[in-house]
């Protein structure tokens, strides 16, 4: 089509990208021949550039034209911990590791993966004989944190809520008030945004004095 023939010449024939490309493995795909892979991609629109491990598990991807400067940026930042990435992609029963791949894709702009992956950790966690609920609650932090750069701030609320409420430690309380108060601004939930506000300046003082109280 007319939008990838103008990529093809614009972005990936820029000597900036050709010379970052040689430290990936570079492919492309006739959509129309290879519906199956677009499926599976979700590649709805024409072109679509997608970062793929070397399992094919998606780390990034990218809707329509990019221009060269912004796919370098793209580029970067996957290369940027990726070494690390491929260490603890490979230790699914870690939950360090599992962590560590989280936070490296939201880094990359891969929100939606990094709450797949936490869940999946979640779940792991809740089925143990023993169930640690310091460290469940701790990634549900995380979990929540992940769902906002997720543009899913409606579902983070909930964790949060819950947390700020019933969480064992209350360390836990504190850090879930205290991202309760910033997305419910963000939301432009005001009321609701404030009545955190006071309890965190009720019950945690020291993290409320660190809050900046604009609106």
């Amino acid at each position: 089509c007319a939008p990838c023939k103008a990529m093809a010449t614009r972005t990936y024939g820029n000597p900036q990208i050709i010379k970052a490309s040689e430290q990936f493995v570079t492919l492309r795909i006739n959509a129309s021949a290879n519906d199956g892979f677009m499926m599976k991609y979700g590649a709805t629109i024409l072109p679509t550039t997608l970062f793929l491990d070397h399992q094919g598990r998606l780390l990034g991807k990218i809707s329509g034209v990019i221009g060269p400067t912004d796919l370098y940026g793209v580029m970067q930042r996957i290369l940027a911990g990726y070494d690390d990435y491929l260490v603890h992609v490979e230790r699914p029963d870690e939950p360090e590791s599992q962590l560590e791949v989280a936070s490296y894709l939201v880094r990359i702009g891969n929100a939606a993966g990094a709450v797949s992956v936490l869940r999946r950790y979640l779940e792991q966690l809740q089925a143990e004989s023993e169930v640690n609920d310091h460290q469940v609650e701790m990634v549900e932090l995380r979990l929540a944190g992940s769902l906002v750069a997720d543009g899913r701030s409606d579902q983070a609320v909930t964790i949060l809520y819950r947390l700020s409420t019933s969480a064992a430690s209350s360390d836990v309380q504190g850090r879930a008030l205290y991202g309760l108060v910033h997305t419910q601004r963000a939301r432009g939930e005001i009321l609701e945004a404030d009545r955190a506000l006071q309890r965190l300046k009720k019950e945690f003082p020291e993290l409320a004095a660190g809050m900046n109280e604009t609106r």
